[in-house]
């Protein structure tokens, strides 16, 4: 399949979702009432327009609880009538706004037909496929080395699960943190061009690209949950990671702010150095510069990893997991820098435990 027709089939899904959201409401609405049908001896009798009582004579617009979708009139509407409306008709407006978003990359030529070669331009040339490769291996073998040094340590397994899983969670990621800075460093001498050096711009363009991606991950959030729910019927879960949860039912605890503080900014610098900057790299080279490759290659491993690792996460986040992947994969692949898919990782991480803080509270 052609990257046109890719493009062309995403913004159809998020424009179709209307209808998807007519097969979940939030409730079944009440069957509607109807007027017994006149004898039919009798001619029927023209309606009769009641007049509207007091209390409808001028009512605001509200969500529709129904299964139609209408377009609302917005005529009188306040902010809160706009924030309630979003709010009771979340998946319509996100895929309205996701469809947005897709028409304007396909129109800015970042993921349509020919993107690739405007999305290439990182040099990792200087250096073969198996040291890039080899930079994502140790990346990746570094933390569970480090954790395992730390559970050893009776200063560190005394005190309580919470302050252990902290310290050992806390060590591991930042023993990985200084490998990947370290790798980056030397790498970066012998690929100048390969987009592994940070600059403070980075930040803010890593914050607009998150703000783009954000709908795009929100929609296929909301489809994963869809199919997990039709397929076995249960509801899936608000809090989708073991760490989030234990985060959230501690939050007097200074461990769990440590824990949090890992969650949000340790580990997307470590995973992107990891992920990005050296596992895209690889297949960016192995590849001989076929950029789509890379970016879905190195997305597909980043969602399975989350699966498979001691804490996995359940199968319903893989979609959004991978499509997140894939938006950070196409930023540092547009921008060729490091720290914007960083950026945008630490946005995601530090929404969910936000969210996850402030609606279980």
């Amino acid at each position: 399949m052609t990257m046109r027709a890719l493009c062309v089939l995403a913004m159809a899904a998020a424009l179709a979702l209307p209808t998807l959201a007519q097969d979940v409401p939030p409730a079944p609405p009440p069957p509607a009432t109807r007027e017994a049908a006149p004898p039919p001896e009798r001619k029927p009798e023209p309606a009769r327009q009641e007049s509207p009582r007091p209390e409808q004579a001028a009512p605001k617009p509200s969500p529709s609880g129904g299964n139609a979708f209408k377009v609302p009139d917005v005529t009188n509407w306040t902010v809160s009538d706009a924030i309630e409306y979003a709010e009771q008709n979340r998946l319509i407006v996100v895929g309205l706004v996701a469809a947005i978003v897709l028409t304007f990359l396909c129109l800015g030529n970042i993921v349509g037909p020919g993107s690739g070669a405007k999305l290439g331009g990182r040099d990792v040339k200087p250096l073969p496929a198996p040291i890039w490769l080899f930079g994502a291996i140790l990346l990746f073998i570094a933390p569970p080395l480090a954790a395992q040094f730390l559970r050893e340590m009776p200063q560190v397994a005394s005190g309580g699960d919470l302050r252990e899983k902290a310290l050992v969670q806390g060590g591991a990621v930042g023993a990985g943190v200084l490998v990947g800075m370290a790798l980056l460093f030397v790498m970066s001498r012998s690929a100048p061009k390969a987009g592994l050096k940070f600059k403070a711009s980075d930040v803010p363009i890593g914050l607009g690209a998150f703000l783009l991606a954000l709908p795009i991950v929100m929609l296929a959030s909301y489809g994963g949950v869809y199919l997990y729910q039709e397929l076995t019927g249960e509801a899936a879960s608000e809090i989708a990671h073991d760490t989030l949860q234990q985060i959230i039912s501690n939050r007097s605890n200074s461990w769990a702010w440590l824990l949090a503080g890992v969650a949000i900014i340790g580990s997307p610098v470590l995973e992107e150095i990891l992920y990005r900057g050296f596992l895209q790299s690889a297949l960016l080279r192995f590849t001989n510069g076929q950029t789509w490759i890379a970016i879905f290659g190195t997305s597909a491993a980043f969602a399975l990893v989350h699966r498979l690792s001691e804490e996995p996460v359940p199968w319903f986040a893989l979609l959004p997991i991978f499509v997140l992947g894939l938006s950070m994969g196409v930023a540092y692949e547009r921008t060729k820098r490091i720290g914007v898919p960083i950026t945008m990782h630490v946005c995601f991480n530090a929404m969910n435990v936000a969210l996850a803080w402030t609606t279980t509270a």
